[in-house]
Parts: C-alpha cells; sequence; structure tokens
C-alpha cells in the first residue's frame, strides 16, 4: 500500500509539474499579445502625419485629439490588464473623466474678432503715431527756424553801423539755421526792421548797401528780394515807402528791376514821387540843422 500511495503522488507531480510547463507558454504568449496591442497603439498615436496636423482645422484638431486621448485610455487599460491591475468602474469613471477633460483643454479654438481686428488696429496706431509724430517735430522744427530768423533781425538792428559785429552776427546764425537757403530770408528780415525801425538816415542807406554786401548778394538777387519785401510790407504803405527811399539810393539798379514804386497799389505814382521828394528834404534839413552855425550847407 504504501508504495502504490508513493507511486500515485509520484505520478501526480509529474501531471501537475507537466501541466504547468504547457501552460506557462500560453500565458507568455497572451501577455506578450496584450504588449504588442499596446505598442501597436502607441506606433499609432506616434505616426500621425505632420502635414495632415498642420492643415487640420480647430474641429478636427479637437476631434484628433479626442482620439488620441481615448487611445491612450486603452492603453492604459490593457497594461493594467496584463499586469493584472484591472481598475474598477470608479476609477474608470475618473480616468474617462480626466482624459476628456485633457482633450478638450489642448484644443485650438478658432481667433476671436478682437483677435483678428488687433493686428491692423495695431498697425493703425502705429502708422498714425508716426505721423502725429512727425508733424509736431516739423512744427517744432519751423518755429525754431523762425525764432531764429527773428533774432538775427534783432541782433543785426542792434549793432548797426558795426561792420565787423554784423558780418560775424550774419555768419553765426546762418550756421546755427544749418542747410537751405536761409540767406535769401534773414536779408528780406533784415531789410523789413531796418523799414519799420529808425527814421531814414544816411546810415541806413549804408548799412543796407554793407549789408548786401556781407551776404555776398547780386543785384539780380536782390530785386526778387525787395519783390518779396514788398508782400511782407504791404499793409504797411509808409514803411515800404522809407524802403523804396533806401533801397534806391543804396541799390538804385536793383530798386529798378524790382520796379518797387509800382508796388504800392494804395497810391498814386504822383504821390509816391511828392512822399519821397519830402523824404528827401527832411533828411536834408536835419543834416543842416547837425552842422555847426556857422558851417557852410
Amino acid at each position: 500500500d504504501d508504495l502504490v500511495s508513493s507511486a500515485a503522488m509520484v505520478v501526480g507531480a509529474t501531471a501537475a509539474a507537466l501541466l504547468c510547463v504547457a501552460l506557462i507558454p500560453d500565458a507568455a504568449h497572451a501577455l506578450a499579445g496584450q504588449h504588442a496591442i499596446v505598442a501597436k497603439g502607441i506606433s499609432k498615436t506616434a505616426k500621425l502625419p505632420l502635414m495632415r496636423r498642420t492643415l487640420m482645422t480647430a474641429e478636427e484638431l479637437q476631434a484628433d485629439a479626442n482620439v488620441q486621448a481615448e487611445e491612450k485610455r486603452v492603453v492604459v487599460e490593457l497594461i493594467a490588464q496584463g499586469s493584472g491591475l484591472t481598475a474598477s468602474p470608479q476609477q474608470q469613471q475618473q480616468q474617462k473623466k480626466r482624459y476628456s477633460t485633457a482633450a478638450s483643454g489642448s484644443g485650438i479654438s478658432p481667433p476671436t474678432f478682437a483677435q483678428r481686428a488687433r493686428g491692423p488696429f495695431v498697425g493703425i496706431t502705429f502708422l498714425a503715431t508716426a505721423v502725429v509724430a512727425g508733424w509736431q517735430s516739423k512744427r517744432i522744427y519751423k518755429q525754431r527756424q523762425e525764432g531764429l530768423l527773428a533774432e538775427f533781425a534783432v541782433t543785426m538792428m542792434d549793432r548797426l553801423g558795426d561792420i565787423r559785429e554784423m558780418d560775424e552776427t550774419f555768419k553765426s546764425y546762418r550756421k546755427e539755421l544749418g542747410p537751405g537757403s536761409y540767406k535769401s530770408q534773414m536779408f528780406v528780415r533784415f531789410a523789413v526792421a531796418l523799414a519799420k525801425g529808425p527814421p531814414i538816415s544816411v546810415n541806413g542807406i549804408k548799412q543796407l548797401k554793407n549789408v548786401v554786401g556781407i551776404m555776398s548778394l547780386t543785384q539780380e538777387a536782390v530785386a526778387e528780394l525787395y519783390v518779396t519785401c514788398a508782400e511782407e510790407l504791404k499793409d504797411s504803405p509808409s514803411a515800404f515807402g522809407k524802403l523804396l527811399f533806401l533801397a534806391e539810393r543804396a541799390t538804385p539798379e536793383a530798386a529798378a528791376a524790382a520796379n518797387m514804386r509800382s508796388r504800392i497799389p494804395s497810391w498814386s505814382p504822383e504821390t509816391i514821387d511828392l512822399l519821397q521828394k519830402a523824404m528827401l528834404e527832411n533828411l536834408y534839413k536835419e543834416m543842416c540843422n547837425a552842422l555847426p552855425a556857422d558851417s557852410a550847407p
């Protein structure tokens, strides 16, 4: 009996061993098949063509993100099943909710109207700012130049009679004004200031002639500038009459070329002749009065 029992135990153990050997390859094969499915799912997700992703619309990107999330969930479940750790229904529901939320969060929504209008609005704002800044800079520069021309005229009248100081003043302001045809404007400002300034005198005639020489102006150029002076003094006929008196004696050629006597529309030629003669007589009397009592006229 003992021998029979021992033989039966040996046969049972041998059969159990053979059964384990037969079952282990099947289990290994099943697990390998599950891992192959996992690898296939991951490969399918990773091989999405780059060109198709680039050309997708917002809706297609959203749908694709949902598919990827579902595939990731399947992969996780397969791995869990292969390792013997199957999630409970409540855990599966939480995982599905988490992946659904992640997929919806990664979607690309189409730009709103405000976002589409932002680019052109920024460009228009920049352009308007540049235009305003350019206009403001130009206005400030013009005011600066006008201020320098006005200062030049005042300084020249203050230094009237001092040839060296007048020459230095002209060179200094000409340099400060910068590039451009400012010599003509400087002469006009001086001539207008001289006409509106002190009474006519021999010194005024000399200084007008000196300034033409300091600025190296030709008679043709001076004639054109006298026309500009006439426009500046059109509302001051008496001041223009003084300039006419000085110009005809300091620069007779330029005064004749500018036809200055015809540029006072409110006065007739006869009236202009009488006024010019009266100015000459008054100047002669003032010069005689300034002489000593016993000197010859």
